[in-house]
């Protein structure tokens, strides 16, 4: 924003400090400034907040910044009253579109001369960047540099019907602006209109059917305020922007209208002969009464970190227009001015305050505050510790969105249905429902690379969203998928594969392999209705906690997904872990355990059991049984070739106590008691 140094001189009483001077504080004060001399003038360019544009967008406002930053004492105000003259027939004016009007004013002004502008009029102008015109023009937009406020003038004669109608233009309609360019508009741009055309585009530009020319005689002069989004809109939507448009779209305060409507008449009376031949037209939503914001003197103090006299800030308060009632020795309610609509809180004041007392004048104290690091997030250690473990075993980390399509939801079983919930207004159909289970994403992962590569394994860590009641539950899960191209893999080998990369990953994560196992088995009947697998093989832990699932994918979920064709029908395995449970499982501390003083004892047992039962059903028995004394458990030996479906499996059975040497007898007695309850159980011991 430019603003002329001898322009904001005419507000001030006393000589202004340096163009230098000025400069240094301009730019503590308000933002990056620069100057330079044009002829007996000093022009200061301002780079403004956007916050401050509305409000610094004149140079009598910036001369209250600056006679506080200076302490030194505004001129008084022009004590100018229109004469009004009662006269409803010469014009009338009707606001059809008061959203976006919030006050409109007009006067009738006639015996205009039309002449050159007196010559301090054209220099401010030329130096703040404006093309001096004549004089009708120049002074609307000479007042829209001393009080902020677009003004434009219309030749009365112009303008059909004596009425000027604020409204929304009809689609298609058009309009030739002053520079001779024509734009065509729509229902969203707002015009200002006689009763068959518009005659400018309201808040941007004035158009050639109102323009005043050598021989305008009489005048309509416009001061209103424009909703700022409406403008900043119509802008941007015409490639149109104007000293007027950039004011307006920063959000003017309704309240200068019509005082700046009072000063442009003062002027064309002295320097256009210009004499008044109607009331001050007006319709207006404005609210006029001043905010008031409690404001403690204490609560400034702690913001800032330091102490401020009173005089200084009663002084710099009131040099920016504020109004102070006292309450207490500490409070004060303090008036904002109408047209500060960039102040709405307490902070807001202590930051005028603290801007023009000077950054550089606060001591510089460090705070007094105790420096604590942040405790250690185990869970997001756990994440990335995971994260490291899989890619040492030569997996890929893969990213993917939490949603899935009302495609995927049909391979899910009812329970997982019933958890569904997404937003209801989804970007896309892609992103109707948040994913209740994670490993499902993998499926478009596998189609994919599968154009790339025969075989790979990746996986990812991300969120499973459960909907249950009224409440959105959500699990981290670590979720892998691993497919192979090649027609010699069984999908034994690829389940194995992946029961394996479960076990080393809990073997790094120190979790025991007694803490946790494998089952082919539903824990639940109601689950039985998975749509996502034809194999599964679930991991508990010894509370029966469903810790993760794996399984090989259904033929009808490949071919669905575009995994499964006549030419290839890969291996597909999927996993998925919830890693709240499994981080239940992780012993972060590290017990260091002297060498067994005592020997142990090694017994063999051999069972025959069903074709299908997984080894790791019989350890669980086993350690179900909670022997204290039996150590380990390995099996050494497995034979699968017998009749009606058996196998034989073979274990290595290890007992030993801490305290002594256990007797024959009592391993005898163990043995025993696990044998019995096997033979319970089904299995025939060997």
């Amino acid at each position: 924003m430019l603003y002329s140094y001898n322009l904001l001189q005419s507000f001030i009483k006393q000589k202004l400090v340096s163009a230098d001077q000025l400069n240094d504080m301009l730019n503590n004060c308000l933002g990056d400034t620069h100057y330079k001399k044009i002829n007996n003038d000093y022009v200061f360019d301002v780079e403004l907040t956007a916050n401050r544009v509305g409000v610094l967008a004149s140079h009598n406002n910036l001369a209250k910044e600056i006679s506080a930053m200076f302490d030194l004492d505004l001129k008084e105000s022009s004590k100018f009253k229109i004469k009004h003259i009662a006269n409803p027939a010469v014009m009338s004016v009707k606001n059809s579109a008061k959203a976006s009007c919030q006050a409109y004013y007009g006067i009738v002004l006639n015996n205009i001369k039309i002449k050159e502008s007196p010559q301090f009029i054209k220099d401010a102008l030329n130096n703040c960047g404006l093309r001096a015109i004549n004089n009708v023009v120049d002074i609307t937009n000479y007042v829209m540099l001393e009080t902020g406020q677009p003004m434009h003038a219309f030749d009365y004669d112009k303008i059909e019907g004596n009425k000027i109608n604020v409204r929304y233009a009809k689609n298609d309609e058009t309009i030739t602006v002053l520079t001779g360019d024509k734009y065509k508009l729509t229902e969203d741009v707002l015009v200002i209109a006689d009763q068959k055309k518009p005659m400018a585009i309201a808040g941007i530009k004035g158009g050639v059917t109102g323009e005043i020319d050598k021989n305008t005689k009489m005048i309509v002069l416009e001061s209103a305020n424009f909703n700022s989004s409406d403008i900043y809109k119509t802008s941007k939507f015409l490639n149109l922007a104007t000293d007027a448009s950039v004011r307006f779209s920063h959000k003017l305060s309704p309240s200068i209208a019509k005082e700046a409507l009072k000063r442009a008449v003062e002027l064309f009376e002295k320097y256009a002969n210009a004499k008044v031949v109607s009331n001050v037209l007006e319709t207006n939503e404005i609210n006029d009464k001043p905010l008031t914001i409690p404001f403690n003197l204490e609560r400034v103090a702690k913001l800032i970190g330091q102490v401020i006299d009173e005089k200084d800030i009663k002084r710099i308060l009131t040099k920016l227009g504020y109004t102070i009632k006292p309450i207490s020795k500490t409070l004060w309610n303090v008036g904002v001015p109408l047209y500060r609509n960039n102040v709405l809180i307490f902070e807001d004041i202590a930051d005028d305050l603290v801007r023009i007392y000077g950054l550089d004048n606060l001591d510089l104290i460090p705070p007094k505050v105790e420096l604590k690091p942040p405790k250690d997030n185990e869970f997001y250690q756990f994440k990335e510790m995971i994260k490291n473990i899989m890619v040492s075993l030569g997996l890929d980390e893969v990213y993917n969105y939490s949603f899935i399509h009302e495609f995927d939801t049909q391979f899910l079983n009812d329970q997982q249905k019933s958890w569904l919930v997404g937003p209801k207004n989804y970007l896309s159909e892609n992103y109707q429902y948040l994913n209740p289970v994670a490993s499902i994403s993998l499926l478009k992962n596998v189609a994919t690379n599968l154009s790339y590569f025969e075989k790979a394994k990746f996986f990812q860590i991300d969120k499973n969203y459960r909907s249950v009641g009224d409440v959105i539950f959500e699990n981290t899960y670590l979720s892998l998928a691993i497919y192979d191209l090649n027609k010699k893999q069984k999908e034994t080998d690829k389940l194995l594969e992946a029961k394996g990369i479960i076990e080393t990953l809990f073997n790094k994560l120190s979790i025991d392999n007694s803490k946790y196992y494998f089952s082919d088995k539903y824990l639940k009947e109601s689950d039985k209705n998975d749509t996502i697998f034809k194999n599964v093989i679930y991991i508990y832990n010894l509370d029966n906690e469903l810790i993760g699932s794996l399984g090989s994918v259904s033929d009808r979920v490949k071919t669905e997904y575009k995994i499964r064709n006549e030419q290839k029908n890969p291996q597909v395995v999927l996993l998925e872990i919830d890693l709240s449970i499994l981080y239940k499982l992780v012993i972060w501390s590290i017990d260091f355990k002297p060498i067994p003083k005592y020997p142990s004892s090694i017994r063999d047992i051999s069972l025959i059991v069903p074709q299908k039962l997984l080894v790791n059903d019989v350890m669980v028995e086993i350690h179900l049984l909670k022997i204290e004394d039996l150590k380990d458990i390995d099996i050494f030996d497995v034979y699968e070739s017998l009749a009606d479906n058996k196998k034989s499996v073979s274990f290595h059975l290890m007992f030993r106590n801490d305290e002594k040497t256990l007797s024959s007898s009592e391993v005898d007695k163990y043995l025993e008691l696990i044998k019995n309850h096997l033979q319970n159980k089904g299995y025939i011991i060997r």
